[in-house]
Parts: C-alpha cells; structure tokens; sequence
C-alpha cells in the first residue's frame, strides 16, 4: 500500500516533502477536516488549541477518511502540531494504517528547517 502526508496547514516546503516522499497528500483543516490538493475551501480562522463549534469532529474526519479512502495508505505522516496528530491517531484508529509525527515536539522554525533539510537532501524524515 501506498504512502501518505497529511499537515495541518499548505505551504510551499510541506506539499514539497509530500509531493517528494509521499504518494498522496492532503491538509488537515481543523474546519474543514481531511481536504485534499484539488479541493477548494473558504478562508477560515480556527485551530485544534482554541474549542468553538467549529471544530471538525473525529466522527467527520472517520468519514472522511472512508469516502476519500485514505484507509488504503499504509503509512500517514503528520507534519503538524501534537493536537493535529492527535486528530489523525483519533481519525485512522481501529484501521491497519500506521500513522507516524517525526515532528511531534518541534518548535515550528526546527519542524520547517527539517522539512526543508529533508526536501533538499532527498532523505524523508
């Protein structure tokens, strides 16, 4: 089975790490849950650390991950935060998919200096 990467939020170093070591790829939306590279979504300030109605729930993330059969990865890396990958772990539970955070406790300037060090040296994380 294929391999994916999943972050919280697009930037141009992440869908770089997916597009390079990944076989999919999508983003994490706290709003909006699993959206994937083609998907449009409406601009949005919500995140995982403040609670508000708005939250994605796992009971839709479970969903998504049925309808955009993301259960055929074997393998999904999350390129975020612990409240992002707890998300996912909650999401992909139950299932044979394996989810890894090589990023889990990194400030954000060490998580993208990684990521951009990886990218340039060919080597995942």
């Amino acid at each position: 089975p294929p391999r994916s990467t999943l972050f919280p939020y697009t930037t141009l170093f992440r869908s770089a790490y997916a597009k390079t070591f990944g076989e999919g790829w999508c983003i994490l939306s706290a709003r909006f849950g699993l959206v994937l590279p083609e998907e449009e979504i409406e601009n949005y300030n919500v995140t995982f650390k403040h609670r508000t109605s708005e939250l994605v729930t796992v009971a839709k993330l479970r969903e998504q991950v049925a309808a955009k059969r993301l259960g055929q990865f074997r393998t999904i890396q999350v390129l975020g935060g612990e409240a992002y990958v707890n998300r996912v772990v909650a999401a992909f539970s139950g299932s044979d998919v394996t989810v890894q955070a090589p990023l889990a406790g990194s400030r954000i300037g060490e998580a993208m200096h990684a990521i951009q060090e990886a990218v340039d040296s060919g080597s995942p994380l």
